[in-house]
């Protein structure tokens, strides 16, 4: 039976493990939420469902219920935090306790993968990297292209990720490719990784406003006061810039340096 360290959404893992206790034992909702000592019949169920959350207390409750061994248990609690996080700063913390809990076991799932991938802002460059005419898989040219900012041991295990997660391929000369593969992760792995990459994305941001030559950036800002309706209307002109940017790289074909474009637009003051 799959265990739970392989899961970043509690509740996708007792609908996973709800499912074969029920073909092979003939459990119900009712009966798992008897076991666990839930008053209401339907609690578990709705659990599952997302209509209720769980406490600490409830959640010891249903690991024993479904029979988790200490070590599973200890997991599944910390994963019931972290899904039930209110804020990104805390979901960091959790999320960091949850990699030392499961340290020692085999990445299972692409959900965690697909996060390492995110959170390493150096992976998704190396993936644009492959694209290059003189592109060359030698760790120590990689580490040079991207201005000594990673080593040649981080360049390796990237490559390694991007392999496992199907984002580069071996063309029939051995040569590796890029792929078209989806990444399709779950709304606590998308919205995490994606806070994360962002950060890390502005901080290069700053590097290039010392390192880079003019010529190669173009770093410009504009504050303005707007309505709720243009606010709107320029996000959707962003959204269609950004597919304008993606459609001038396809056609272009294979590109001669790797750029990052970061678009910021936030509010500075309080909404009426």
């Amino acid at each position: 039976m799959e265990k739970v360290f392989s899961y970043l959404d509690y509740r996708e893992f007792l609908k996973t493990r709800f499912a074969r206790l029920k073909k092979t034992s003939r459990l119900t909702h009712r009966s798992i939420s008897q076991k666990a000592g839930f008053s209401s019949p339907n609690f578990f169920k709705l659990v599952m469902e997302g209509q209720r959350n769980l406490s600490g207390k409830s959640a010891t409750k249903v690991a024993r219920a479904l029979d988790l061994d200490p070590r599973e248990a200890e997991f599944f609690a910390q994963l019931v935090r972290f899904n039930q996080a209110k804020s990104l700063e805390e979901k960091e913390s959790l999320y960091e306790e949850l990699k030392l809990l499961r340290r020692d076991l085999p990445l299972q799932r692409l959900e965690h993968s697909q996060f390492e991938y995110f959170d390493q802002w150096y992976a998704v460059a190396i993936r644009e990297l492959v694209a290059l005419a003189d592109f060359r898989e030698d760790p120590e040219w990689i580490a040079a292209k991207l201005r000594h900012r990673v080593t040649p041991a981080q360049v390796k295990r990237a490559l390694r990720l991007l392999e496992r997660l199907g984002l580069v391929r071996r063309g029939e000369d051995g040569r590796l490719l890029q792929s078209q593969a989806p990444l399709s992760t779950g709304d606590e792995v998308t919205s995490l990784a994606a806070y994360r990459f962002h950060q890390a994305m502005m901080d290069q941001a700053k590097q290039a406003l010392r390192d880079t030559p003019a010529p190669l950036r173009d770093i410009s800002s504009v504050t303005v006061a707007v309505s709720k309706d243009a606010s709107e209307r320029i996000k959707q002109r962003i959204r269609q810039f950004r597919k304008e940017v993606l459609a001038m790289s396809e056609e272009a074909g294979r590109g001669e340096a790797v750029y990052q474009m970061n678009i910021q637009f936030f509010n500075l003051t309080e909404l009426a």
